[in-house]
């Protein structure tokens, strides 16, 4: 029985210590990843907000300051809601595309989830109703390096297991991609994680834009049995 909770403790500690994470700065090398690659069928969602044909049709001037949205089916249903962090809204957005983002350099959509300057700060959270274990997404910055106005941005995840434990996350976004430019950011996740965020840590009152997010949903089954692990380890700390 020693034997058996040790070999639970170690699973335990590696699941639940919180993500180990690789991060991706070119899209091919994250799809191939063996933890997007290796998703169960139905897991694995990209939303280009687009509208129609997609997973949402999306409205032209669509906006919020958060909304829920459901993807996959089964086991694998998701409700991902988008939401900014300071005051502001949303908006799945056309019309900046003459004057601030490309839409030649957009991947493969004319809509993307459009971040409005207001003040500096700007910052948007994913939340994720059933925990997942990747996540990509682009990054549009309408600020211009040359004359000082590009963003620098911060990430963080937060485990699934324990919502108190959150991580920072490696963020490489080259300041000369930044006007009217879009550039690729993914990770995969050793733990589970629930919510993802995204900060502008200079108030150069900069709009932003993000788009093809995608991300592969964990199977249920993995998460009840990371729940195990935790129980036991629970119980074994309570012991005299």
């Amino acid at each position: 029985m020693k034997a058996f909770n040790s070999i639970l403790m170690t699973a335990l500690f590696s699941a639940s210590a919180q993500a180990a994470t690789v991060s991706y700065t070119i899209s091919t090398e994250f799809f191939s990843s063996a933890t997007w690659t290796g998703a169960l069928a139905g897991s694995v969602v990209t939303e280009n907000f687009v509208a129609s044909g997609g997973l949402h049709n999306f409205t032209g001037n669509e906006e919020f300051s958060s909304n829920s949205y459901t993807y996959g089916s089964g086991s694998q249903q998701n409700a991902v809601t988008f939401a900014r962090t300071d005051v502001g809204n949303i908006t799945v957005d056309t019309s900046n595309e003459s004057s601030g983002f490309r839409s030649s350099d957009s991947p493969g959509s004319s809509k993307y989830l459009y971040i409005p300057a207001n003040g500096g700060g700007e910052g948007i959270t994913f939340s994720f109703s059933q925990p997942i274990n990747s996540f990509s997404f682009r990054l549009g910055d309408w600020g211009d390096p040359s004359s000082g106005g590009a963003s620098s941005w911060s990430a963080s995840s937060r485990d699934a297991l324990n919502p108190l434990l959150t991580t920072q996350l490696a963020l490489s976004i080259p300041s000369s991609s930044g006007d009217k430019r879009w550039t690729f950011q993914g990770w995969t996740f050793e733990s589970p994680i629930d919510q993802i965020s995204f900060s502008q840590l200079t108030n150069n009152d900069d709009s932003w834009g993000i788009d093809t997010v995608s991300f592969s949903t964990v199977p249920e089954p993995s998460v009840a049995l990371l729940g195990v692990f935790g129980m036991l380890t629970l119980l074994r700390r309570r012991r005299p």
